[in-house]
This record gives C-alpha cells, structure tokens and sequence, in this order.
C-alpha cells in the first residue's frame, strides 16, 4: 500500500497523461488549479487520487502528519454533517487542542492564495464514503460558487468515480489512515422524517437514492416484484406527505443524514445483505 508522498510525487506522474485528458473532458467553466478524489472505507483505507496537480500539493505530500487528516478517518466521516466547509474543518481543528495539529487538506495546500470546494459526503452501497475538491485561486471563487449552485459538483463527482473505477489501479492510490477517532464539538443531530420508513421501504430508499428511478429497475435491484415496489413507493409517498413519486425522488435525492444513518446501520450488520448489479459484485443495499 502506498504513501501520501509517494501518491502525490511519483504515482500521479505515471498517470499524468491520462488525468489531463480526463479533467480536459470535463470542460469545466473555470480555471482549476488543482482536483482531488478520495474515498474512505471502514477500515480506514484511503483511496486519494490528484485528477488534476498543483505544486502546492507538495505541501500537502511532504507534510510530516499528512495522513492524520481526520476527514479521512471513517468513524469521523460518519459524525460529520454531509457537507462540510473549510471553515468548519479549521474549528473542528481548533476546538481539539489534544491533537495540536493542523493537518487537514485545505489548511495545508490552500494557506492564503487557493480555496477549495467544501467537501460533500457520497454515501456508497458498498459501504464506502467518497468526495471530490475543486481547489481555485481566490479571484476565481465567485466563479466556482457560481458553477457550483447552478451545475453542482454531483457530475464531476460522478465522472471522476466512474473514470476511476474503470481506468485507475487503485492499489496505486491507496493508504491506511491512522487519524485519531474524534468527538466533533458540534452535535450530529439527525432529522426524523425518514425515520417512519421500513426495513422494505429502507431499501427502496437506498436504490432511489443511487439514482434507479425506474421501478422494473428498483425491482430487480432488491430481489422483488414490480408491483411490490410501486406499493413501497406509493407507502413513502404517504408516509412523507409528498405529491407524487417525482416529489419523492427529489426528497430522497437531498436526504443525505438518512443515508449516512443506513450505511451506518449496515457497517454495524442490522440487516442482511441483498447485491447491487449495477456497482461491483461485492456492493450491497442493507
């Protein structure tokens, strides 16, 4: 398994060519300086990717506690709200005073001249946690505010997933973290609006979220009927007191903290596992 120093020095030059194709695809409307990728698993395994480099990444590579950042420790993930700014970061920091570090990716690499996108949690089936940072130069912020209100991030994340996984020796990539576990000084508290679901409605939850709207496709995603699925829809459409799926689809699309409760609901093995066709044969939906 690899260093942060030797991802960030050696790795990313192997694969230069073929990062600098993938972000010029992108066609992003602003001038990035910088695009990292990671994605945390349960034990701690960190997939960290530079799909576009700036030199003051070496900060970040050569720092002697890079890897202590405690946004790549999955149990501190799993505390954090699903999306979360630099500004918190630094507080979370501060507010720690044991840990006398400051060692987070946007405190290291963006000092006084860059900033980053906030960081927005994507909860997978496959009990991984992953996001995507855009870093800019300052007087481009108002642009990628812009870019990031009216597009959002979502379709970059997206593409940098999928690019990932099927171009990308991962192994290359990867790290364990050893980032101390940490209480967060501001309290998770989860909305209920969700929580009348069922076990069934749960899973149909989890398969609307990862973006199956179509029910022959949720149908055969959780081992069920057609008919079994539209009842499960139609029940969360009560239960929730939308106006009808569309609504629903777009309730389920932004309930975030619902879905970090369900995988952690999974990590702790509640329910049994039922196979996801559409990511590896390893992922699961509860």
């Amino acid at each position: 398994m690899n260093s942060i120093k030797n991802i960030y020095q050696y790795e990313w030059k192997r694969h230069e060519r073929q990062f600098t194709r993938f972000v010029q695809q992108l066609n992003l409307p602003i001038k990035i300086e910088g695009i990292m990728y990671t994605k945390v698993s349960p034990n701690n395994q960190v997939l960290e990717v530079p799909l576009h480099y700036t030199d003051q990444f070496l900060n970040y590579a050569n720092h002697p506690r890079a890897q202590k950042s405690l946004f790549h420790n999955f149990h501190n993930i799993m505390q954090a709200p699903p999306s979360i700014d630099r500004y918190f970061i630094d507080y979370v920091y501060s507010t720690n005073t044991e840990l006398n570090m400051k060692t987070s990716f946007s405190s290291i690499v963006c000092q006084d001249t860059l900033v980053p996108t906030p960081i927005k949690f994507h909860y997978h089936l496959d009990n991984t946690v992953s996001h995507i940072i855009l870093v800019v130069k300052k007087r481009f912020y108002p642009e990628l505010k812009c870019f990031e209100s009216i597009v959002g991030l979502k379709d970059v994340h997206d593409r940098a997933h999928q690019f990932i996984r099927e171009t990308v020796n991962t192994e290359s990539f990867t790290y364990q973290n050893n980032a101390p576990e940490i209480r967060f000084p501001i309290p998770h508290q989860p909305g209920n609006k969700f929580n009348q679901l069922s076990l069934a409605e749960n899973r149909c939850f989890m398969a609307i979220y990862h973006g199956h709207y179509d029910t022959k496709a949720i149908a055969n995603l959780l081992c069920r009927s057609a008919r079994t699925v539209e009842g499960l829809i139609s029940s969360m459409v009560d239960k929730l007191q939308v106006n009808n799926r569309y609504a629903l689809f777009v309730e389920i699309s932004k309930a975030h903290m619902h879905m970090q409760r369900l995988v952690l609901a999974r990590i702790n093995n509640r329910h049994a596992p039922v196979k996801n066709s559409n990511e590896s044969n390893e992922n699961a939906i509860l």
